[in-house]
């Protein structure tokens, strides 16, 4: 049993409570935390240790509790356990387990679920609840849409001819031209980019897209157009991304 819903979700498929939410979606969201918090004992314990220095660089480690999906009803509820670390570079994903929570009588059955299919279940439900958990259980078919082309923006530099070429390895970034490389959770893989201009342009000035393994005079910023993986955003907005191809110049930064 699927329904529409006033929740929004990430990009990754969560479910979040916004201003248009109604009240009849809080109360079912709410219930939905009651269940899980019935189910504790049966899941990884949620917490969080995760903490900035004095140079604004995380460090700690966390374990969230997630929520991905709930049925109309409210008795079930799709949950995701998301482990991550801090470290100097942001906050990375280490892991993420998923769980059916079932109301059972005064209890609750816990079943873990197909991690890919939860996944690509949740992001695929919009504004429909119940979808992902019906999936799960084999009651509906996924159905997954081409991912469409989103748009973002760059720091890069300009070399002494004044092309645009990274300021890692002095690399082409030819106007027009996509690079590709898997995206990784990690730092190594993938390509970084920002969802709006605003975001690149204070973490330039602050310093932050780099961290201090690279200067931060002298950008120039490339409005680019992004597709496949997407991961992130880390605290700063900053996203890893499988394609990126760069579309023009659109500003720079001296700092």
């Amino acid at each position: 049993m699927t329904a529409q819903t006033t929740l929004t979700r990430s990009s990754y498929g969560e479910i979040l409570v916004s201003s248009t939410t109604s009240t009849e979606h809080r109360i079912l969201i709410s219930n939905a935390w009651h269940l899980v918090k019935k189910a504790a004992k049966k899941l990884p314990d949620a917490h969080d240790t995760l903490k900035r220095d004095r140079k604004g660089r995380w460090d700690g480690e966390a374990l969230h509790h997630e929520l991905f999906d709930i049925t109309p009803t409210g008795s079930k509820v799709l949950l995701c356990c998301r482990q991550v670390e801090g470290s100097k570079y942001g906050v990375k994903t280490l892991s993420k387990t998923y769980y059916l929570l079932t109301r059972h009588g005064r209890g609750v059955k816990v079943a873990e679920a197909n991690k890919a299919v939860a996944a690509k279940a949740a992001k695929a439900a919009g504004q429909v609840i119940g979808y992902a958990i019906e999936v799960i259980e084999g009651k509906s078919r996924l159905k997954v849409k081409g991912q469409q082309p989103r748009h973002g923006y760059k720091a890069i530099t300009l070399d002494e001819s004044g092309n645009p070429v990274s300021v890692w390895d002095g690399s082409s970034w030819t106007l027009g031209k996509t690079r590709t490389e898997k995206a990784t959770d990690d730092h190594t893989g993938g390509f970084y980019y920002y969802r709006t201009l605003d975001e690149v342009l204070a973490s330039a000035h602050q310093g932050d897209i780099f961290g201090g393994a690279r200067e931060h005079h002298d950008l120039v910023i490339a409005r680019v157009e992004v597709s496949g993986r997407e991961i992130g955003p880390c605290s700063s907005g900053k996203r890893c991304v499988t394609r990126i191809k760069p579309l023009e110049i659109v500003a720079s930064v001296t700092v």
